[in-house]
């Protein structure tokens, strides 16, 4: 009896291994859904727009685009969230241009027309400060996973 529970246990706590270095690997997918695929540009949408690209400083491209509204001294740095691309933001930039705020939005790394792969760590604030955008007010947008963060800087 003691034998059956010994190997019963053993049994159970491999199992256990494996289900928990299965989930482990399995984690990114479980969390990312980028889209390669650019589905529509703002230009579909009637918004004038620069395609742009951001070096990092592990000298990766991170694909976006940048929408100038005339005169606007404020930009909304828009990243996201964890599905798609940035050719699925259509409505937010519409709303963005029509509140008359100028938006950069970019692809996280491995998304759209990013280099690179979601597991790799993305700072953009480094490709930010070769630009001339640090003469305006940022407010900063994260969409995340059912919650929206706004900062105004």
């Amino acid at each position: 009896m003691k034998l059956f529970m010994l190997s019963s246990l053993l049994v159970a706590g491999l199992g256990l291994l494996i289900l928990n270095v299965w989930l482990y690997r399995q984690q990114v997918g479980m969390l990312f859904y980028p889209d390669k695929d650019l589905e529509a540009t703002p230009a579909d949408w009637n918004l004038s727009y620069e395609d742009i690209a951001i070096t990092t400083s592990d000298n990766l491209k991170l694909h976006g685009w940048y929408l100038p509204v005339a005169g606007s001294k404020q930009v909304v740095l828009f990243f996201h969230g964890n599905g798609g691309n940035i050719s699925h933001r259509g409505d937010s930039l519409k709303i963005f241009h029509h509140l008359g705020l100028s938006t950069l939005i970019i692809d996280y790394r491995g998304y759209g027309k990013s280099e690179g792969s979601i597991r790799e760590y993305t700072s953009v604030a480094a490709g930010l400060n070769s630009r001339a955008y640090h003469r305006c007010r940022f407010v900063f947008l994260f969409a995340a996973i059912g919650r929206l963060y706004m900062q105004v800087n």
